[in-house]
């Protein structure tokens, strides 16, 4: 019975060695276009979505639970809220030191607990939150 259980052991670890590796799939998603934003921003309850004048205005007065945003982020005093979101380019670089070029619409800017400053940004249709020390430059892209 041992010498079963040990042949088992073997084989097992002989097959594992031997399949190919599971390729990860990349995280980086293809950007989605301003219409399709505009389409995924108005699914939040209370988001009104609206054209004037061939611009569309975009109000997120009542998107739920922005204030309170949970996460490992400390609490983040919202004081400043831009109406409508700005259609910007920001340089940004992560705490590894990676540099990325982000396609957001700022929302709001804001104090934290730890007494750091954040800006409150959709990304891709999704609320995230960057330190401003992070921010190497921000670009406002008209239309």
């Amino acid at each position: 019975m041992t010498f079963l259980v040990i042949l088992f052991v073997i084989i097992s670890v002989a097959f594992s060695l031997t399949r190919p590796a599971r390729r990860r799939k990349s995280a980086r998603r293809a950007p989605i276009s301003d219409a399709e934003f505009v389409r995924r921003l108005a699914s939040i309850p209370g988001a009104q979505v609206s054209r004037r004048g061939g611009q569309t205005i975009i109000n997120i007065g009542g998107a739920p639970d922005l204030e309170a945003h949970r996460s490992h982020l400390p609490e983040i005093t919202w004081v400043h809220e831009f109406k409508p979101p700005e259609k910007c380019v920001i340089q940004y670089v992560d705490a590894g030191g990676a540099h990325t070029e982000r396609h957001v619409y700022m929302a709001r800017r804001g104090l934290a607990t730890n007494g750091r400053e954040y800006i409150g940004v959709y990304e891709d249709g999704k609320f995230k939150t960057f330190r401003t020390d992070r921010v190497k430059e921000i670009e406002i892209v008209d239309g």
